[in-house]
């Protein structure tokens, strides 16, 4: 397997600490919206968000569960998961009926705090990767 250039590890930084200053004007109103949402921790241990997305440029208006939770906000107005931000709208205190199925087997639902407690590592641990693999 080639080696990782230092290239893709100084973007990695870059753009963990874009996602650590929170979205500009410009990424929220591009931003999909979530709503009836609520947090919980996938098979392998990330957090994901599920809820009844609008105006995704991909998956259109549905249910989703989306990819690994890299920063929640608070107030919880938007979210950053690998692939983008969100805003966020309604909250749900239990997992939404429609995606109920996918639980547990598929995860465990959060609390706000749990959830961005494991964002904010998620977000350690790969700077902290990038740093050390960077300087190599």
């Amino acid at each position: 397997m080639a080696p990782i250039p230092a290239d893709a590890f100084r973007d990695l930084i870059a753009r963990l600490d874009a996602i650590e200053r929170g979205p500009g004007p410009e990424d929220l109103a591009e931003a999909p919206r979530l709503d009836h949402w609520h947090p919980f921790r996938d098979r392998i241990g990330l957090v994901r968000l599920a809820g009844r997305v609008e105006d995704h440029p991909i998956l259109g208006n549905r249910w989703i569960v989306t990819s690994p939770l890299l920063r929640l906000s608070r107030p919880t107005d938007h979210a950053r998961t690998l692939s983008r931000w969100y805003r966020l709208g309604a909250r749900q205190d239990t997992i939404p009926e429609p995606l109920a199925p996918l639980f547990p087997a598929h995860g465990t639902p959060l609390s706000i705090a749990q959830a961005e407690g494991f964002a904010d590592a998620l977000r350690h641990i790969l700077r902290r990767r990038a740093e050390t693999r960077r300087k190599h």
